[in-house]
C-alpha cells in the first residue's frame, strides 16, 4: 500500500488454524479491491515458523 485512503474500522474475529483473534479490521470507504488488516492486533499476537524446503508452517499464539 502506498498513499492514504479513508476506512471504517470494525472489530472482527479472525480465525487462523485453531486460533481465534478479536482484531480491528479496516474496510475501505470507497470501492477498493482489498481490505486492510494491520500489524497491531493480529501480527503482534502470532508466531510464525516456515521451513520452505520441507513445506512446513508453524503457527502459535505469541504468549504460548
Amino acid at each position: 500500500m502506498t498513499g492514504a485512503f479513508s476506512t471504517f474500522g470494525h472489530f472482527v474475529t479472525l480465525s487462523v488454524l485453531d486460533y481465534d483473534f478479536d482484531v480491528m479490521g479496516y474496510f475501505a470507504a470507497d470501492p477498493y479491491p482489498r481490505n486492510v488488516l494491520g500489524q497491531v492486533g493480529w501480527i503482534d499476537r502470532v508466531r510464525f515458523g516456515l521451513i520452505h524446503y520441507e513445506r512446513e508452517l508453524y503457527v502459535s499464539q505469541y504468549d504460548e
